[in-house]
């Protein structure tokens, strides 16, 4: 009995085998591709919340230390203030252990603002130049930088009851009190950012 593969190749019942194939084939096919781009999707969102959450965690921290810093500072001032000289070289210690905990994590905390939030509020926190003209720098750091100098006027003349002590005072006072506000705009500043990247994130991810 003779074979006709013309026949065979046109048969219906080939073609719906064939057709099977192919749509299995272009099934599989799609299938990985759309499996593909969800990955994407995946790797994508877990590596931008992990830089969300980096930076929140650096951001508390700073704003943390910042404070803690501050508070240091306004007791060694509120001891001097009452004459407690003794209680105020034991705060100003403390104050120092502080300092150091600041002048150490300072420039570390600087590059992940600039890298995870923007570059503008790294140098609000610490300017490249503050070292050498700190006085006319107006970076959170360059403004504990003043305050602390002001703090250890007042400290020298802690024993007096003379107007340079007065003025002393009345200059640590001053500092600290526009030192307490960088402190709050800085903070207000560094949510805002994080924020706005937070929400374009979510936007970004439902519309994927």
């Amino acid at each position: 009995m003779k074979i006709n593969i013309n026949n065979i190749l046109n048969s219906k019942f080939t073609l719906l085998i064939a057709g099977f194939i192919l749509t299995g084939i272009v099934g599989s096919f799609l299938n990985y591709q759309f499996q593909k781009e969800a990955w994407k999707r995946q790797a994508h969102y877990e590596v931008v919340k992990r830089q969300l959450d980096q930076t929140q965690e650096a951001v508390e921290k700073i704003l943390l230390l910042a404070n803690k810093r501050f508070y240091a500072m306004q007791k060694v001032f509120w001891s001097l203030e009452g004459f407690k000289i003794e209680e105020a070289k034991r705060r100003w210690e403390e104050y120092n252990s502080v300092r150091d905990e600041w002048s150490i994590m300072v420039s570390n905390f600087r590059s992940k603002i600039k890298v995870f939030l923007s570059p503008e509020l790294s140098y609000e926190l610490l300017d490249k130049d503050d070292a050498r003209n700190y006085k006319n720098k107006e970076s959170l750091h360059a403004l504990f930088v003043v305050a602390h100098y002001q703090l250890k006027e007042f400290m020298k003349y802690s024993d007096s009851n003379s107007q340079q002590r007065r003025k002393a005072e009345l200059e640590a006072l001053d500092t600290l009190s526009e030192l307490g506000k960088h402190i709050g705009d800085f903070s207000e500043r560094c949510y805002t950012v994080y924020l706005n990247k937070y929400f374009c994130f979510e936007k970004e991810l439902g519309n994927k």
